[in-house]
């Protein structure tokens, strides 16, 4: 009974998770706990606890009296994370350049910058997520890799508005590709700079699209 109440409520946080990710809950949208839990065939119980988790997360908020709602639309916050983000990458760029294998760091260049690089992924934000995740891993500290995670977690909806963009999609290709050779070259002061500015344009950009969406659907 018990396992079967833990793959209950890891069941529905990982759909509502994802619901919330890509904006299929609006911002600001009441979670209604009786039509989930009809919708996945369970009680209300692992409903409940599964929306709790993603309000310690950050994808949900409680209000006493009046329920779950989807995370709103913050643009600071969401800006506040790529800051984040972008801290925690240039760090791991400087690292990398010091302290990566010659091995490591060329088998990274030469698989992210080979022509047609992007058909191994299904979209260009999943590419671009894993050109991030991947070069920042090179650094050796697993536990900036897991707190980027959670980070892109939170963020996966505004990159993927802001890839929709054709001039966003081409620049930010550019992008990597300089990177990758200021990478290959150890330059690791002008690379994260570089990187650190291909970050924080990605967020007015992502925040710009998110904003101009939601006032359309408003």
């Amino acid at each position: 009974m018990a396992k079967r109440k833990a793959n209950g409520v890891e069941r529905v946080y990982e759909l509502a998770k994802k619901r919330a990710m890509d904006f299929t809950f609006a911002p600001g949208q009441k979670i209604k706990e009786g039509e989930l839990a009809a919708e996945f065939g369970v009680s209300r119980i692992p409903v409940r606890e599964a929306l709790n988790r993603l309000v310690t997360e950050g994808f949900m908020t409680f209000v006493p009296n009046k329920g779950f709602h989807c995370r709103e639309m913050d643009a600071e916050e969401i800006h506040s994370l790529y800051q984040v983000r972008a801290a925690l990458e240039m760090w791991a760029f400087r690292t990398t350049c010091r302290t990566a294998g010659s091995s490591d760091l060329e088998a990274f260049c030469d698989y992210w910058s080979a022509s047609g690089v992007t058909d191994d992924f299904e979209s260009l934000d999943i590419y671009d997520a894993r050109f991030h995740s991947a070069m920042a891993g090179l650094c050796g500290n697993r536990l900036l890799v897991r707190d980027l995670r959670q980070i892109e977690e939170k963020i996966l909806a505004f990159r993927n508005l802001e890839l929709n963009d054709i001039v966003r999609r081409t620049r930010t290709l550019a992008e990597h590709a300089r990177i990758i050779s200021l990478l290959r070259e150890r330059e690791g002061e002008q690379g994260a700079l570089v990187l650190e500015r291909h970050i924080l344009d990605s967020a007015e950009n992502a925040i710009r699209t998110a904003q101009q969406l939601f006032l359309e659907l408003a």
